[in-house]
């Protein structure tokens, strides 16, 4: 995987992640596939075990703007949505697959190819 498409559209690209992000990342689809409880996720995604998080302490802006980071949280908002804990606003394309294999620059914006 190279990117990532939030709910709103977003395209982030990962393919600056350390190894070990990337395999935090892996983690956390697994349990997003999985259909780990919610609240769990959220502790998972926003606690220690994520590296980005851990190297601050906490979570702060320059955490918040990481792409790991991102990503989870995107993750994290997915899948509260799919057990009812969150709602999703008219914008969120929550049927979408959000993992991109390959992410193409388009004028401005980056574009999905499979």
């Amino acid at each position: 995987m190279s990117g990532y498409v939030t709910l709103d559209g977003e395209v982030i690209n990962l393919d600056g992640l350390t190894p070990e992000e990337r395999a935090f990342l892996q983690r956390c689809r697994s349990a997003y596939d999985g259909n780990m409880d919610w609240l769990t996720f959220s502790l998972l995604a926003q606690g220690n075990e994520n590296p980005v998080v851990r190297a601050e302490g906490r979570v702060t802006a320059s955490v918040a703007a990481h792409p790991l980071y991102r990503a989870v949280w995107d993750l994290e908002m997915r899948l509260g949505i799919r057990q009812g804990e969150v709602v999703a606003t008219p914008a969120e394309d929550t049927s979408s697959e959000p993992f991109l294999e390959k992410v193409v620059s388009g004028a401005g914006r980056s574009a999905r190819e499979a």
